[in-house]
């Protein structure tokens, strides 16, 4: 799991690895698709505050869908 760049990610991607070696297929590709996802948005969110114009569209996108679940 040290090879998870992202700290925040790993517990998900341990996880999934446990459901995966315990033969929960189904959990270890919704555990690792959570982690995916989340990793992509991170990182569109690191470089949207780095000033990347084309992450800034999508920052903007996932802070609005991130808002609209809270609602």
């Amino acid at each position: 799991m040290n090879r998870v760049f992202n700290p925040d990610l790993r517990p998900l991607v341990s996880e999934a690895y446990r459901c995966y070696a315990s033969g929960s297929a189904r959990g270890a590709i919704v555990l690792t698709w959570t982690a995916a996802c989340a990793d992509l948005i991170a990182k569109a969110q690191s470089l949207h505050e780095e000033g990347e114009s084309h992450a800034k569209d999508l920052g903007v996108l996932i802070m609005s869908v991130v808002n609209a679940g809270r609602a």
